[in-house]
């Protein structure tokens, strides 16, 4: 399937980037002001890249309420995406190029 050298290398080294992207997941952290309604919260801000089962704990505030750290999914989809798309590339880069049909048996006379 993966005619060269190089493809393999590629493919390898995708699947290492790969693995390493979903043990190290993007976390953002949310804050809610108000318990009893969701127009108390006030979004999320970044909470880096952390272990899968290890999450940042959340920031402690005063004046919030409640506050979580949840997986950026949508972020980490988009992440695997670019990443099956550079290998798409890089392999049909790397494809040995075809030769035409009748060259091989005219180099065989």
């Amino acid at each position: 399937m993966f005619s060269n050298r190089q493809q393999r290398l590629c493919l390898v080294l995708a699947a290492i980037i790969g693995v390493g992207m979903v043990l190290f997941p993007p976390w953002r952290s949310f804050e809610q002001v108000n318990m009893n309604s969701s127009q108390g919260i006030r979004g999320s801000e970044d909470a880096g890249y952390h272990f899968l089962f290890a999450p940042p704990p959340p920031k402690p505030a005063s004046n919030i309420v409640k506050t979580w750290v949840a997986m950026h999914v949508e972020r980490l989809l988009l992440q695997l995406l670019a990443l099956v798309g550079a290998l798409a590339g890089l392999l049909l880069i790397l494809r040995d190029p075809r030769t035409p049909k009748g060259a091989e048996d005219q180099a065989n006379e």
